[in-house]
């Protein structure tokens, strides 16, 4: 999806129209793309560290415990300088997302992506306890069997 150094210009864009902590960054990385990109702790946070290395972001610890990154004028000043590329950038996210989720597509995908996530998170979680994973596998097969019965015609 994001083509070597794209991650940045994203990331700067989402954080000048508001300050975020990491996590947040993902979540918006993942909305931008329509579900298709579920981006990584180990990519977002070197990203944001770069960033803050280079003075285009800084960073503090709130109240919370977590770490708020905001853009910096020269941040700003950066975007502005390279708004063609990250326009492009964006552009090519909102192109991909709709080629491959289609109009009235992307909130699926998106559902999809949180239920294929959760899904394994919980079967990790769960890893070596037989009966919780035979209980998230029929809960799987059901929805399976639901969502393949939906536009077939009714036996009953």
């Amino acid at each position: 999806m994001f083509e070597r150094g794209d991650l940045k210009y994203v990331i700067l864009r989402l954080l000048a129209e508001k300050p975020m902590h990491g996590y947040e960054v993902m979540q918006a990385l993942e909305r931008e793309s329509g579900g298709l990109y579920s981006p990584s702790a180990g990519s977002v946070y070197p990203a944001l560290q770069l960033l803050a290395d280079q003075g285009l972001v800084t960073s503090r610890e709130e109240d919370d415990g977590r770490r708020v990154y905001r853009i910096t004028d020269a941040g700003r000043e950066y975007l502005d300088q390279h708004s063609d590329r990250v326009d492009d950038v964006f552009e090519r996210v909102a192109d991909a997302a709709d080629r491959f989720t289609g109009p009235g597509m992307r909130d699926v995908a998106s559902s999809f992506m949180r239920f294929a996530q959760a899904s394994w998170e919980e079967a990790a979680r769960r890893a070596g306890d037989a009966d919780a994973l035979k209980e998230l596998r029929e809960i799987i097969d059901r929805a399976a069997r639901e969502v393949l019965g939906r536009g077939q015609p009714s036996t009953g």
